[in-house]
């Protein structure tokens, strides 16, 4: 199984590198915000608390490829599946070609301002290609930034082997994370997300070992990386009151989130504080029928896949697909807790229940002080997405194999489905076309080798799974000793 494991995370990177070359510049959530930041503290030393906080340099690429965003946070991009960026050499030339001064003339506000873990290191990245181009930079720490993808899914077998009954449905628990199609475009692009899901399944693992060290560190990591990092007190709750040597742990996670409570309120950013007795009010319960309802239409549907800054979903049939999956994966988990009642698999789904709420309670907490939803994306829940798919191994149990291979095809599907829409599907016009604002390095025909590596390592790991698991690897034996039997004797 060390051989499977080890073959997945090479192939998963592979994958990452093809999603992450592919993809135009800012067109990953987020992205100029995020690297907007990496660079302040590239070029600046931190983050830029007051003023204009987004370069020149970031902003000319912007206005070029038509991300640059409205007062409503929309582009030519977003509404418009359509829209396509118009591409001249001049226009990659005049991104290429921009000053040094460019980089530390701030003229909008625009980077995240978030806790500086990721975009420090991202920064040590982006010093060793410091005098490349603004697409050698960017992309690097693309690059770079997809090992947390990898890293994750490590995490994810490892959930597996603590909370499922065998290591063949470990292996498939991390196939169906490491290809999760809307995961792998998040990771695909520079993002403190990718980080901090890492750090919150490192989390998980480390309440499902009970390895109080482990807990306090990542922890710790966890909240110089996201705000929500706070949500880990909770999630911890079950595990540090579960031994009496872990309730300092819970003391040490608790301290932080007690922080947050004055005076009756919550204070959480972008809410102006949320009062304790608002939750328990019927203005609650009204925002929980909204929850429910805006969960069902976008949430859900766009946790697998909503692409081009908002503008483009999944094709029909595979959004029906995977709901009616997802709602037999949660009966299949029903009958399957009744059957047995498994511990480990019950602190994953508090955790997901946890994450939920806390989310929930933001979300009111933002509409009661701006009048309107934050607007919350399925992304959003990916920190506990080890815990999402193991309900899904585990309530689709019988096909769960099925499911590991499914997810491999279902990501090749979709990065046709959005790799289409930014270039010709035709030869040779889609290796050219998507060698527009590239480094020189990802540029035809270096991008066609890295497809067909792509191709065929996905290939390969669909035939190891079917061999190796199960009733494959018996067909398998099977078949080669009826080859054996059948050669004609040496005379």
């Amino acid at each position: 199984m060390r051989r499977d494991i080890s073959l997945l995370l090479v192939v998963v990177f592979i994958k990452q590198l093809l999603w992450c070359s592919f993809l135009p510049l800012w067109q990953t959530p987020d992205e100029q915000a995020h690297f907007g930041e990496v660079s302040l503290f590239t070029q600046t030393g931190g983050p830029q608390k007051t003023g204009n906080n987004l370069s020149k340099e970031i902003f000319t690429a912007e206005k070029i490829l038509g991300t640059d965003r409205d007062d409503m946070g929309n582009n030519k991009f977003t509404y418009h599946p359509d829209y396509r960026s118009v591409y001249t050499t001049e226009n990659e030339q005049t991104i290429i070609a921009q000053p040094l001064s460019n980089r530390t003339d701030f003229v909008k506000k625009e980077s995240t301002g978030y806790p500086p873990l990721y975009y420090w290191l991202a920064s040590l990245v982006e010093k060793l290609v410091y005098f490349g181009s603004l697409f050698d930079r960017v992309f690097v720490i693309r690059t770079v930034s997809s090992l947390t993808l990898v890293a994750l899914t490590f995490v994810a077998y490892k959930v597996g082997e603590e909370v499922l009954a065998k290591k063949e449905q470990a292996l498939f628990l991390a196939t169906a994370v490491g290809f999760a199609p809307m995961l792998t475009f998040v990771h695909a692009g520079v993002t403190s997300d990718a980080l901090f899901n890492l750090f919150f399944a490192v989390f998980l693992l480390a309440c499902l070992k009970q390895n109080w060290l482990a807990m306090v560190i990542t922890f710790g990591l966890s909240l110089l990386t996201k705000p929500q990092a706070y949500i880990m007190s909770l999630v911890a709750i079950p595990v540090v009151f579960s031994s009496p040597l872990l309730i300092l742990t819970g003391v040490l996670l608790l301290i932080p989130l007690l922080g947050l409570i004055r005076a009756g309120r919550i204070v959480v950013p972008e809410t102006g504080g949320i009062q304790l007795t608002d939750i328990f009010s019927g203005a609650f319960v009204e925002h929980l029928k909204f929850t429910a309802g805006h969960t069902y239409r976008e949430v859900l549907p766009w946790y697998w896949g909503v692409f081009r800054w908002l503008s483009l979903g999944l094709p029909e049939v595979l959004r029906k697909i995977t709901n009616w999956l997802t709602l037999l994966s949660f009966a299949g988990l029903g009958v399957s807790l009744l059957k047995n009642v498994n511990r480990k698999l019950l602190f994953l789904i508090y955790s997901l229940g946890i994450y939920f709420l806390a989310i929930t309670i933001f979300d009111f907490g933002f509409r009661q002080a701006h009048g309107y939803s934050f607007g919350i994306q399925g992304r959003y829940f990916f920190p506990v997405i080890v815990a999402q798919m193991t309900i899904f191994i585990v309530g689709l149990k019988p096909i769960a194999k099925w499911l590991a291979i499914g997810m491999i095809i279902f990501n090749m599907i979709t990065f046709f489905w959005v790799i289409g829409s930014y270039y010709s599907l035709s030869w040779p016009a889609f290796f050219i076309e998507a060698s527009e604002y590239k480094p020189l390095w990802l540029k035809f025909p270096i991008n066609l080798g890295i497809f067909f590596v792509s191709v065929l390592t996905n290939s390969i790991l669909v035939i190891s799974i079917l061999i190796r698991s199960g009733d494959g690897k018996n067909r398998a034996r099977k078949m080669l000793h009826l080859w054996a039997t059948r050669l004609p004797a040496s005379s």
